[in-house]
């Protein structure tokens, strides 16, 4: 078993204890759920970026990918990945805050439970404001309001690509359990006598949504390979683009694949859908960064060939 398979199944073992999808179904409710937020604080897992010498486990941006990844298909409601990168970022500076820390740029995202501060810009210089919970938004989702007064961060930071490169892997995991709702919906369901799962055009819809996701994920997986101080904005670019196309194409297959029940509030799909549209707003949405990466190729003296191919060096 290779080091990121332990890392994973080590942190879906720490989730399932603390009950993910019950904490949505809390969340949402307005009960909360300090169990999960207390359990990821003390796992340890918080500073696995952080350099060995100043404490942590020195792991790569590449490796944490598959924990964010599964933190959307659990919807895990704690800003995991972002307080993650944010300890790594403000290692040897002061005065940064503790606990957990999200991040904000134009729409907010939706607020996480635990999040005290948030990482933003302010006249292009990284700050952190303190976030208080406000009215639900359209999606039923908590909204984050921010304090006027900010901290300066005290290092370099990109909030806006950094929450982008978050987002489409959260979106990513959470299409993935979409897709594996719709599987098991279609084997299980009967209708004229056979699975709905035997019908040709139900399978194609789910090699449809699989092949979107597994396109989605390389992109994803990518955008982590790089500097969390200096992101690479033409990956992350085409991993927010990539997931907020596929999220219109997976959340519509799987809601016509079942039906009026995939709305019900009994069933877990819709906390997924309504979640990905959010996401979808969140750091930039397919058109604005299709003209980032537009922008790239215009400013490249190179013929598109040789562009792409210095962008997947």
């Amino acid at each position: 078993m290779t080091t990121d398979m332990m890392l994973r199944d080590a942190f879906a073992a720490l989730l399932d204890s603390a009950g993910t999808m019950a904490a949505v179904r809390a969340e949402e409710s307005g009960e909360g759920n300090a169990a999960l937020a207390t359990a990821i604080d003390e796992s340890g897992f918080l500073d696995a970026l952080v350099p060995e010498e100043q404490g942590g486990a020195g792991l790569t941006p590449s490796a944490l990918y598959p924990l964010v990844e599964l933190c959307g298909a659990r919807l895990t409601p704690y800003p995991f990945a972002e307080t993650m990168i944010v300890r790594a970022l403000m290692c040897g500076h002061e005065g940064v805050p503790e606990g957990a820390v999200t991040f904000a740029a134009g729409v907010l995202p939706p607020l996480s439970l635990g999040a005290g501060h948030a990482l933003m810009l302010e006249q292009g210089k990284a700050v952190f404001a303190r976030v208080a919970a406000t009215q639900r938004d359209g999606f039923g989702l908590q909204q984050a309001e921010l304090a006027s007064d900010t901290t300066p961060a005290g290092f370099d930071a990109d909030p806006v690509a950094l929450g982008a490169m978050v987002s489409a892997a959260l979106m990513v995991g959470a299409m993935q359990s979409v897709t594996e709702i719709a599987l098991t919906h279609a084997n299980d369901r009967q209708q004229f006598g056979r699975p709905l799962g035997k019908f040709q055009a139900i399978q194609h819809q789910l090699a449809v949504m699989a092949e979107h996701v597994a396109l989605a994920r390389m992109a994803s997986a990518a955008a982590f390979s790089g500097d969390m101080t200096r992101p690479d904005h033409w990956r992350i670019g085409v991993a927010k683009t990539l997931a907020n196309e596929a999220a219109d194409t997976v959340c519509a297959l799987a809601h016509g694949i079942l039906g009026a029940m995939g709305i019900t509030q009994e069933h877990d799909l819709h906390h997924y859908t309504r979640r990905l549209k959010r996401w979808q707003l969140s750091f930039g949405s397919a058109s604005y960064w299709s003209r980032e990466l537009a922008t790239h190729r215009l400013d490249s003296a190179d013929d598109t060939v040789d562009f792409l191919r210095g962008k997947a060096a």
